[in-house]
């Protein structure tokens, strides 16, 4: 979406460059960039993974981020806390983890992980399959705790499960991403890989992590409003966010108060080595158009719904991706993104998605490109 917005206000332009969306799945990224196919794009966390497996790419900035939500089950567990989610190096995972320790709750010796296809996390937990499960929040929190949680952790030791309220609502996970093929660079005049139109190809793909389609896609796991639910949310991050200046005033800036612990990046500008080493600048413009697009999404979503959806981006109506983007955090710049990667770094190895011996800092410097200075938006 921040691709869309960034096209259509100039942004690119601005920079020099010529931008032409396209969508690519998660499964061809690496080879769309290993390729010249395109050389930039939007990704999750399976960022990592890519680069695990060899992929010359990385992230320069990260975009928009989620607010981790823990439901459990009514009924108490017995012994570690059985903890559902949808994958183990997934930006929910890696989130609760960090808030666990944060909260001085050992991740590993506490909690039992539980790998489950995110349509069945519900299930899990409602035929206690699953003590708790961790996942995105499917609906942003109003501050100071609006629809309940915010002070349970869901691990077994009752103290320290004392949050409580209703259910948000539930929508289905695209397992697959978008990405953009980047034009022409008008001004730069370098040519990248090869390329099946005029000028230089530029990609944005993202993995879908974390990503809601419609309401109802999921054929309503979530019970109807008024219906007992057999669990209750433990912690929502953002219920613990403050009021934004002015009272919520639509003058006040809803970023205002919030830092790096309050949510955590979902979604990176993801870069070609190749880009990045043969032309600097272009890849410091390619990010800084990317994080521009990424915080005017999150002034004005309703806008952004619109473009996309005439784009052809989302296939449903405005109203549902505005309620969608409405979901997250668009704060986007570097300095957190960094923070953020680092965390899944740290968390990747203890879930074992990376050997146990791995050098947190060097798998770090080789992964992050610095094509920007250490910004937050």
């Amino acid at each position: 979406m921040a691709l869309s917005v960034a096209i259509a206000n100039g942004y690119f332009a601005e920079e020099g460059i010529e931008v032409t969306p396209v969508k690519v799945v998660i499964e061809d990224f690496a080879e769309a960039v290993s390729s010249g196919r395109i050389v930039a794009g939007e990704l999750d966390g399976q960022v990592l993974g890519l680069f695990r497996d060899g992929a010359r790419l990385g992230p320069s900035a990260g975009l928009y981020s989620g607010f981790l939500e823990i439901l459990a089950s009514v009924r108490p567990p017995s012994g570690r806390t059985r903890l559902a989610v949808e994958s183990l190096g997934g930006g929910p995972a890696v989130a609760a983890a960090r808030h666990y320790r944060s909260a001085g709750i050992d991740p590993d010796s506490e909690v039992a992980w539980l790998e489950i296809p995110q349509e069945d996390l519900l299930d899990y937990l409602s035929h206690g399959k699953a003590d708790a499960i961790a996942r995105w929040e499917l609906e942003k929190a109003k501050p100071a705790g609006g629809r309940g949680g915010g002070e349970g952790h869901g691990v077994a030791d009752p103290h320290r499960t004392a949050g409580h309220g209703a259910a948000a609502e539930h929508g289905g996970t695209a397992g697959r991403g978008t990405a953009a093929e980047h034009g022409g660079t008008a001004g730069h005049g370098v040519a990248f890989g090869n390329v099946e139109t005029t000028g230089q190809q530029v990609g944005t793909g993202h993995g879908g992590e974390g990503q809601s389609q419609e309401s109802g896609d999921e054929g309503g796991d979530e019970p109807d409003d008024g219906e007992e639910t057999p669990w209750k949310v433990l912690y929502s991050a953002s219920a613990s966010l403050p009021l934004p200046p002015d009272d919520g005033k639509a003058s006040g800036n809803p970023h205002a108060g919030h830092t790096a612990a309050s949510h955590f990046f979902t979604s990176f500008v993801v870069l070609g080595r190749d880009l990045y080493g043969k032309d600097p600048a272009l890849a410091a413009a390619v990010t800084r158009a990317w994080i521009r697009g990424a915080a005017r999404t999150g002034e004005d979503v309703a806008k952004a719904a619109r473009l996309a959806t005439e784009a052809g981006i989302w296939e449903g109506e405005a109203k549902g991706l505005e309620k969608e983007l409405s979901r997250y955090m668009w704060m986007p710049g570097v300095a957190h993104a960094k923070e953020h990667l680092k965390v899944y770094i740290r968390e990747w190895v203890k879930r074992g998605l990376l050997p146990q011996e791995t050098d947190e800092a060097v798998f770090f410097g080789g992964l992050f490109i610095q094509a920007l200075p250490d910004l937050n938006w």
